[in-house]
Parts: structure tokens; sequence; C-alpha cells
């Protein structure tokens, strides 16, 4: 992985960083596995750990309330299949599990994500995964495919 790649998942989170955010302080936020600080992934889907990436790029995203956040669409290869994730603040938000197959739906978490796939003002992972649309866009501009 580049220097660049890894700088930019360290500085939007997602890396472990080495400072607290609001997602830390939330008592449900959504860890499967504290000790590894895992956060919950779709139903049917292999922890986190066993997801390999293979690439991230930035987007500027307005939640609810219009404020522009920074999320990143990291790229992973979960069993040989190729897998889109959004992650905002640290936590992950949206998940594509098939990037190849645009018919697929996406899974959303619904304590972070709206219906209408906007980012929710103050939001907090539930790991109460939904299912989207294929194509969805995440914060009306930024398309999950």
């Amino acid at each position: 992985m580049s220097r660049w790649v890894a700088m930019l998942m360290l500085l939007t989170g997602c890396a472990a960083p080495s400072w607290r955010t609001p997602v830390d302080n939330n008592p449900k936020m959504g860890i499967i596995a504290p000790e590894l600080g895992l956060p919950c992934v779709p139903p049917g889907m292999p922890q986190l750990a066993d997801w390999r990436p293979v690439g991230a790029e930035a987007a500027i995203l307005a939640d609810t309330a219009g404020r522009l956040l920074v999320a990143v669409k990291a790229g992973y290869y979960v069993k040989g299949a190729p897998v889109y994730a959004w992650w905002v603040g640290g936590a992950l938000a949206v998940v594509d599990p098939d990037a190849k197959n645009p018919d697929t739906p996406i899974w959303y978490d619904a304590g972070l994500v709206t219906s209408d796939s906007i980012l929710k003002l103050g939001g907090w992972p539930t790991c109460d995964w939904k299912r989207g649309a294929g194509q969805t866009a995440l914060g009306g501009g930024a398309v999950v495919r």
C-alpha cells in the first residue's frame, strides 16, 4: 500500500487513530471484537480481519444537515471477490458485497445512513444492516460503485 493511501486512511479513520472520535465515545459502537477493535460487518460476510485491502480514495459527502464530511471508499478482496466499503469517521457505513455486479443490493448501517442513502447527522454505527438498491449514491453525489 502506498504511503499516500496509508496516510489518507489514517487521517480519515480507516486505520486505527491515536485520538478518540465521537464514534469511539458511543457505547453502542457496533464493535463485535472489542479486543481487536473490529467493527461489525453485514450478515454473511467474514470479519473485517479477513478482508484484504487493495486501495482507497477520499470523497467529501454531506450529511442530512448539509455538513461536509470526509469519507473513504475502500476496495477489498473478500474470499477472492471484489468488495467496496465506505468509511465515515472510522465507522463502516456502506458495503457493496459484489463490486462486479451493479444489480446486487448494497448493505448500509441504519445508524449511519438513511434509507435515502444520506449520512445521518450525528449518526452512530449500530450494526443494524439494511439492504439498499444497487448503484446507490451516498451523501447525494458520491456513487458507491
